[in-house]
């Protein structure tokens, strides 16, 4: 069997999203042999890798955007911990330092 070219790795995600967002760790060995049958065409191994990434992407969202939300997150916590401090170290790089336990 060959691979149709109409298998792009976006189509293939939306194809393949209900399986990844009901279960993330699916191996991209079983999402080959998934898509092979609902298409009946083989499709490569980068290009379902491919695939799964998007739905991660439109299921989780981007690292982009967690890493955004970090400087929230230390914030949340130096509020609810008292004498816990961040600090940013260059552009994009947090330091979290916890308060010594005595």
């Amino acid at each position: 069997m060959h691979c149709h070219p109409q298998n792009t790795a976006k189509y293939l995600g939306h194809r393949i999203a209900g399986i990844v967002a009901s279960d993330p760790d699916v191996t991209v060995k079983v999402l080959v042999q998934t898509i092979f049958g609902y298409t009946g065409y083989r499709v490569n191994y980068s290009k379902v890798w491919h695939a799964k990434q998007h739905v991660l992407e439109l299921v989780f969202g981007d690292w982009k955007e967690a890493y955004n939300l970090i400087p929230r997150i230390l914030n949340a916590i130096t509020h609810y911990n008292p004498g816990t401090k961040w600090t940013n170290v260059g552009d994009e790089a947090r330091v979290l330092v916890l308060p010594s336990v005595c």
